[in-house]
């Protein structure tokens, strides 16, 4: 029941129908999949270009448990849709538990579904490099803006 309210509630507010994306926009983006999870903290540098720090982890011990980076995204926003097509670039630096450094970079493409202006919900693929591994990934991500 719980569900089916949220569900509704969701669909009712507002639509981001006229999204605008404007330079100084703050994002926080907490995507999770199957190779792991991150935190992006980035800005808006241009009306379609974001910039900022990640944060990432990794699921297997053998994958760095927790990863300081840089993120460059792009958001192809239009007036009159709610839904963004978006693509990523991370690299991060942090401590393999079997061999000290380590890197982790993804490369990432999907959508984000803006609900209203201010939250979304995201769907993205991913190329992820985690140490000397090389996997595909799938990530959901939930956005929040202002």
């Amino acid at each position: 029941m719980r569900a089916l309210v949220v569900l509704i509630v969701a669909l009712s507010a507002p639509q981001a129908s006229a999204y605008d994306s404007r330079i100084g926009d703050a994002l926080i983006d907490v995507r999770s999949g199957l190779r792991g999870s991150r935190v992006d903290l980035s800005q808006m540098v241009q009306p379609r270009w974001r910039a900022g720090v990640t944060l990432a982890h990794g699921w297997s011990p053998v994958r760095i448990p927790v990863g300081l980076g840089l993120i460059v995204g792009y958001e192809h926003h239009q007036r009159g849709y709610a839904v963004v097509p978006r693509a990523s670039l991370t690299a991060s630096m942090g401590l393999l538990e079997d061999s000290g450094l380590g890197v982790n970079a993804q490369l990432s493409a999907g959508l984000a579904w803006y609900v209203t202006r201010r939250l979304g919900v995201g769907l993205n693929l991913a190329g992820n490099f985690w140490g000397d591994e090389l996997k595909p990934d799938v990530t959901l991500s939930l956005v929040q803006r202002w």
